[in-house]
């Protein structure tokens, strides 16, 4: 019985060191935490695993953990989301990566002031909405 037990110890700690070599899937802080088949949809998903920095791979593995987590409906709505920005040209997404960078930045207030302006917008009829944006594309 406990060569036995020995030799799972020993076949759990080899299994261990093969799962999390240099060469495997995941080699992150987090990796325990997943199970095979996780590990293996993340190398399905991101071929190029090895290429990422450390940093990289724990984003990744927690934005997995988190969509795991999530409603159907909200994986629903993350996954439109996601289908929408593919669609992007590269230029836009810069624009919009800028931008978030930008919105980071501010203050509450600023960000409550702009927000309240952009409800006021999203309720004038569309002909003020047109007139709103010529306006705004005559300051730039």
């Amino acid at each position: 019985m406990k060569k036995i037990f020995l030799f799972l110890i020993f076949f759990n700690v080899i299994l261990v060191m093969c799962l999390f070599s240099k060469d495997s899937v995941i080699n992150t802080s987090e990796e325990i935490l997943l199970s095979f088949e996780e590990k293996e949809k993340i190398k399905e998903l991101f071929p190029e695993w090895d290429k990422y920095s450390r940093e990289e791979k724990e984003k990744i593995i927690r934005n997995h953990k988190k969509f795991k987590n999530m409603s159907d409906k909200e994986k629903e709505k993350l996954i439109a989301a996601y289908k929408e920005w593919e669609k992007l040209s590269p230029q836009m997404k810069e624009k919009i990566r800028k931008n978030y960078e930008k919105w980071k930045k501010l203050s509450s207030e600023e960000k409550e002031k702009i927000k309240e302006n952009y409800k006021k917008y999203k309720n004038l009829h569309p002909t003020k909405k047109s007139k709103v944006r010529e306006k705004i594309k005559k300051r730039k």
